[in-house]
């Protein structure tokens, strides 16, 4: 998806925490996702969109866990002098309920609109 925007990475860290539950067999509870980009090509809000895609349209492992456990994902996007635009959430909108994991993962709404705060210094 980023090199259909014609968009260069220098790097791509992902980093996943799982939270199990208590009794056996011990199912997820919660998955955290944390990606970690270095690039000058592309803005936080845009790579808030890419994650949000990849993980509600075409992760297979998390459309396993889907309706079973609650997935949650952040971004960060660092330039190549360093700089961190800092942890940033991404709305995934994903269904939690069983009655709702078979049904289909809706289309990924319009973009969020960017902010001054997200493209900072990106």
């Amino acid at each position: 998806m980023v090199r259909k925007r014609r968009a260069a990475i220098s790097a791509l860290d992902v980093e996943i925490e799982g939270f199990q539950g208590d009794d056996p067999p011990w199912p997820y509870e919660l998955a955290v996702l944390h990606f970690r980009v270095v690039s000058d090509a592309i803005s936080v809000t845009v790579l808030k969109r890419v994650v949000r895609l990849s993980v509600v349209r075409y992760c297979s492992v998390l459309a396993t866990m889907r309706g079973v456990a609650r997935i949650e994902a952040t971004v960060e996007l660092v330039d190549s002098a360093g700089m961190s635009s800092g942890r940033r959430a991404v709305r995934l909108d994903v269904p939690l309920a069983r009655a709702l994991a078979e049904a289909d993962v809706p289309e990924p709404t319009a973009d969020e609109e960017p902010t001054a705060r997200d493209d900072e210094g990106h």
